[in-house]
C-alpha cells in the first residue's frame, strides 16, 4: 500500500502530521469534524460568498458543511484545515473582541464561541502534548481551559477566590492589589501532585499577577509548569513578571499593545 504522509503547518513551529494510509475511521472523522468546526469559526462575520472566495468551495456546499448536513471528504477537510493557523485564529479573535469608550476589553463573544475555543484547543494541545493537568483561575479562564483539557484528555483544575465548602485542605496563594488589598486564590490540596506537568491557561494576560499565583501553586506542590497560554495578551508587563519566576513557554493567541 502506498504511504502518504500528510503534514499541516500550524504556526509557532508546530506541525500536525499523520499517515493517511493507516488512518482509522475515527481519525478521519476527527479531521472532518475539526474542518466543520473551523468553518464555523471562519463563517463569523462573513457571508457564504466571502467564505467561498477564501476557500474556493461552492457557497451551497459550504452551507451544508457549516450546518452539519454533510461531512467534507477527507481530502477537502485537509484543504480546509490548511488555513487553520495561529495567525488566522488571531484574526478571528480580534473580530470577536469589543472595546468600550475607555478602552476596556469585552471578551464575552470570544468566551461564548465554543467552535472557536475548541479550534484553539486543537492547536494548543498539539503545542503542549506532555501535559498531565490544566490549571486556570475562575471564572473567565474556565471556558478555554475546559476545551484545552478535554482535547488533551487530562483533568482541568480551577483556582477560586473562595474556599470550596466540603473541602478540608487547600493550597493558598495570594497577591497584593495596588491599593494594598490582598487577593487570595484557593485550590484543593489534593488537586496537584508532585511531578505533575501543568499547563496554565487564562483568557487574559495583562499584569501577570493571576498567572503568577497559579505558578506559585504549581511550584508549592513540586509540580512543573510546562507552559502558560492566554487567549489575549496586553503589553509585555505580564510576560516580564512571569519570566522572573518560571522557565517555560509563555504564549498568547492574540497580542495587543
Amino acid at each position: 500500500m502506498e504511504t502518504l504522509l500528510v503534514t499541516v503547518e500550524l504556526g509557532f513551529g508546530v506541525v500536525w502530521w499523520y499517515n493517511r494510509s493507516v488512518m482509522t475511521r475515527e481519525k478521519q472523522l476527527q479531521i472532518q469534524l475539526r474542518a466543520i468546526r473551523f468553518l464555523r469559526v471562519l463563517k463569523h462575520g462573513r457571508t457564504y460568498s466571502e467564505l467561498s472566495q477564501l476557500l474556493k468551495i461552492s457557497p451551497i456546499v459550504l452551507n451544508r458543511y457549516v450546518k452539519g448536513h454533510v461531512l467534507p471528504e477527507i481530502a477537502r477537510a485537509e484543504q480546509i484545515l490548511e488555513l487553520c493557523t495561529w495567525e488566522k485564529l488571531a484574526e478571528q479573535a480580534q473580530q470577536l473582541l469589543a472595546f468600550d469608550e475607555d478602552g476596556f476589553i469585552d471578551n464575552t463573544a470570544l468566551l461564548a464561541d465554543t467552535s472557536f475555543l475548541a479550534t484553539v484547543a486543537d492547536l494548543v494541545a498539539t503545542r503542549f502534548p506532555n501535559t498531565s493537568k490544566v490549571l486556570t483561575a475562575a471564572v473567565d479562564g474556565i471556558p478555554p481551559a475546559v476545551h484545552i483539557a478535554a482535547e488533551l484528555g487530562v483533568p482541568c483544575l480551577f483556582a477560586k477566590r473562595e474556599r470550596e465548602i466540603g473541602v478540608s485542605k487547600f493550597i493558598e496563594s495570594r497577591y497584593k492589589l495596588s491599593g494594598g488589598q490582598m487577593v487570595s486564590y484557593f485550590l484543593p490540596a489534593t488537586a496537584l501532585r508532585r511531578n505533575d506537568r501543568v499547563l496554565i491557561i487564562d483568557d487574559l494576560l495583562r499584569s501577570g499577577e493571576t498567572q503568577s499565583v497559579l505558578v506559585e501553586m504549581v511550584q508549592m506542590n513540586e509540580a512543573t509548569p510546562v507552559g502558560i497560554f492566554s487567549l489575549i495578551q496586553i503589553g509585555e508587563e505580564g510576560v516580564r513578571r512571569l519570566q522572573k519566576s518560571v522557565f517555560c513557554p509563555i504564549e498568547a493567541l492574540l497580542v495587543l499593545s
